[in-house]
């Protein structure tokens, strides 16, 4: 996933170099690797774990050096073997040459990331159709998913496709949310490392829809919830999402929170699994690291998709799955087989761990 959509962790971090380097021996540990050690034992969200990869990471013969191998294949190599401690589907390293932050996108302007909407139209009469590829939560995009809802307020279906989603923010989840609910719910929850919350590093804050509550030890833990505008538009609409095993991060919790909620059917494929949310963190040599400082779960049972993937309740193959959602909501097979060879939408492949 790209840096650009997520918060930039800045925490500062113990220097750990010298104890490091002083208790390993007949090498010298690179310094990306002492980095990106130092950040994960500060800031993983499971401190236990967080443990384990800094080790591995100070004492590993098998980590290349970035000064002489390929910085694609350093990346991945050091992705693999992180996820090789411990899997986690974001944890991940990756090489970005002259990356740069990108400014805030004025008002009215257009969105920073223009496919973020990919189609947002009316498939028949009554059925709306909304394909994102990505929550960016710029002011741009969360403006036209409110154009989106109200222009199709009242539709009898509304179908949110997420197969080529790659993940973001809670903004425009939470204007979709507002209009799905016809009364305040509860979703699902959301920890965070404490000390990243407590440094004002976390990617979620206290807001009306993130209720700080109480958690363990060591957490912070907020409420997701849905609260709904005075007349939300998709109240009494049939909600159909459509999924792949490409679908992932923040569409995940869209789909899992509607889901748990009972307020939308899940068509297509096991989503990619990645269910910790965190940010990028600079390593040097414009190396970085995605770390996840926290979970998203079900509260009723204290379990995510992390790994397993949000799972469908209607299970196809996801290059079929608006066909399916079709029919679901009564549409012939021949016509629902047009529409979506009209809209010749191609499934983006599943990603694999340490793709740059």
């Amino acid at each position: 996933m790209s840096r650009e959509m997520h918060t930039k962790l800045l925490l500062p971090i113990a220097s750990l170099a010298l104890a490091a380097c002083a208790t390993t021996t007949q090498r010298s540990i690179d310094p990306i690797v002492l980095k990106l050690a130092d950040e994960l034992e500060a800031n993983y969200l499971f401190p236990e774990e967080a443990k384990e990869y800094a080790t591995y990471l100070r004492t590993s013969n098998r980590l290349p050096t970035y000064s002489n191998t390929d910085p694609h294949t350093y990346a991945n190599s050091l992705t693999t073997q992180l996820q090789s401690v411990s899997p986690d589907g974001h944890l991940r390293v990756h090489y970005e040459p002259e990356a740069t932050e990108a400014p805030p996108t004025p008002a009215g302007s257009t969105p920073s990331h223009p496919d973020a909407i990919d189609l947002a139209t009316t498939l028949l009469p009554g059925v709306a159709y909304l394909r994102m590829n990505l929550f960016p939560g710029d002011e741009a995009t969360v403006r036209a998913v409110e154009a989106f809802i109200e222009t199709h307020t009242g539709s009898r279906s509304l179908i949110i496709d997420l197969r080529g989603h790659r993940g973001g923010g809670l903004a425009e989840m939470d204007v979709l949310f507002s209009n799905l609910f016809s009364g305040r719910t509860d979703l699902v929850q959301m920890e965070v490392r404490e000390a990243v919350d407590e440094a004002g590093q976390s990617p979620i804050k206290d807001a009306a829809t993130t209720i700080r509550i109480e958690g363990p030890k060591g957490v912070v833990r907020r409420q997701h919830i849905a609260i709904p505008t005075e007349h939300p538009s998709f109240a009494a609409s049939r909600v159909l999402v459509l999924t792949s095993n490409y679908t992932v991060s923040a569409a995940e919790h869209l789909a899992f929170a509607l889901q748990k909620a009972g307020r939308a059917t899940i068509i297509g494929e096991a989503t990619y699994g990645g269910a910790h949310f965190g940010g990028d963190i600079e390593l040097g040599h414009e190396f970085y690291a995605f770390v996840p400082v926290g979970r998203t779960f079900d509260p009723a049972t204290g379990q995510s998709w992390e790994g397993s993937g949000v799972r469908p309740d209607v299970e196809t193959e996801a290059d079929k799955a608006l066909i399916e959602a079709l029919i679901q909501i009564g549409v012939p097979h021949a016509e629902a087989i047009a529409i979506d060879t009209d809209l010749d939408f191609e499934v983006p492949k599943r990603r694999r761990l340490g793709d740059q």
